[in-house]
């Protein structure tokens, strides 16, 4: 709640920093079947102390931030949030917290707020901030519905396809040690789609898109074969979805671009493990999956030269499997004008194969890689010993 008078600036920057923290261990209440209003009130006051304070010491991009979260605890405190809100809003709130912790250093360290990341913030949640009057009308996944009416808007066939509704498989039971030598890979070639993503809007080369439909389909390919299958579906969708950007079917816009980045924040968040919970991780997960569908159908029609190159292989793919679209005829004139150029047909499934072989042969490899330092480290300890024994040997 507001204080009947401001206090000290050092002061606000404790209480804010605790409310925060507080903020972040609590929020996922508001996707509880049945939240205690007591608990919910809580959160309510702790981010309306935040907004008004923040207003009254002369922030006002802080103090926006806060009201908009307050916005969603005062509707949980008077009706229920119908589940599809849940991933989003959570999602939301955690991005949030996130914005105002950054906002609360940069405060700190010399008076000012950090404008910029607060209107990147402000974009990719346009939903909460576009009309202010209708804050208190969250009854929806605004955040889900907005997404996927731009996406419908710009990619009317690939919506068409009208499987937005798709159920991620459970993951496997990944051992740590597996883990261990994953995440890093993982975190490598997620850096690398990254760069290729800023190099999109920035006007990237060929080379550039093929790089990154390399890396989502080796992340894609590493995370089935530990048990990521959860992770590996939403790479297979980020994977078409730059497949169709690579064969010129679909437009590399900012819209697509920043939601290529949010399913590799996603993606990050998933191996790391820094979901509040399960049931956060999988909705964070469906929501993901929900926004990339519109512009990666699963029901993908098949390239006729792949079609004839190999029958057999294409009849084979299982029916749930994407294939890239149709390839435009400008763009096969111009691979086959190319001086020198020499080419041949491969079935999809053959070297969808071949690159699974070579993420597992990746894995491997950096798992026999660390299994031999171990080693190197247990023949040091072994000398020593000999040597202590030796000498013991000597004494007597």
């Amino acid at each position: 709640m507001s204080a009947p008078e401001q206090i000290p600036l050092d002061q606000f920057l404790e209480s804010a920093s605790e409310r925060l923290q507080f903020l972040r261990e609590y929020s996922s209440l508001v996707q509880e079947a049945a939240p205690r209003r007591d608990e919910i009130e809580q959160l309510f006051q702790a981010a309306h102390w935040l907004g008004s304070e923040a207003a009254g010491q002369g922030f006002p991009l802080f103090s926006e931030i806060a009201g908009r979260m307050a916005h969603v605890f005062q509707y949980a405190l008077h009706a229920e949030l119908p589940p599809e809100s849940h991933g989003p809003l959570v999602e939301f709130l955690a991005d949030a917290i996130t914005l105002l912790e950054g906002d609360l250093i940069q405060i700190d360290s010399d008076r000012t707020e950090t404008a910029e990341d607060v209107e990147t913030f402000k974009r990719r949640y346009s939903f909460a901030f576009a009309q202010p009057a209708a804050q208190e009308a969250l009854p929806r996944s605004a955040a889900v519905t907005e997404e996927t009416d731009r996406a419908a808007e710009d990619a009317p066939a690939a919506a068409s396809s009208g499987e937005i509704g798709e159920v991620l498989p459970e993951d496997e039971d990944v051992p740590a040690e597996v883990l261990e030598f994953f995440v890093p890979e993982a975190d490598e070639h997620l850096q690398a789609v990254t760069e290729c993503l800023l190099a999109l809007e920035s006007g990237a080369t060929q080379d550039d898109v093929h790089r990154l439909f390399r890396a989502m389909h080796t992340v894609k390919g590493s995370a089935a074969q530990v048990g990521l299958r959860r992770v590996s579906a939403v790479a297979h969708r980020m994977e078409d979805l730059v497949g169709r950007i690579r064969d010129g079917s679909l437009r590399a816009t900012p819209e697509v671009v920043d939601l290529c980045l949010e399913s590799v924040d996603v993606l990050k968040k998933t191996i790391h493990r820094q979901w509040a919970d399960e049931q956060a991780a999988a909705a964070g997960l469906q929501s993901i999956v929900e926004r990339l569908a519109p512009y990666a159908p699963r029901e993908a029609e098949a390239s006729p030269a792949v079609q004839e190159a190999a029958p057999a292989e294409t009849e084979a793919k299982p029916a749930g499997e994407l294939l890239p679209p149709r390839a435009s005829g400008q763009r096969r004139r111009a691979a086959a004008a190319m001086p020198g150029g020499k080419s041949v047909r491969i079935a999809l499934d053959r070297l969808d194969r071949m690159m699974n072989a070579v993420g597992e042969l990746v894995i491997n490899r950096t798992r026999m890689v660390g299994r031999m330092a171990e080693l190197e480290k247990l023949v040091e300890v072994l000398n020593f010993s000999k040597s202590r024994l030796v000498g013991k040997i000597d004494d007597f």
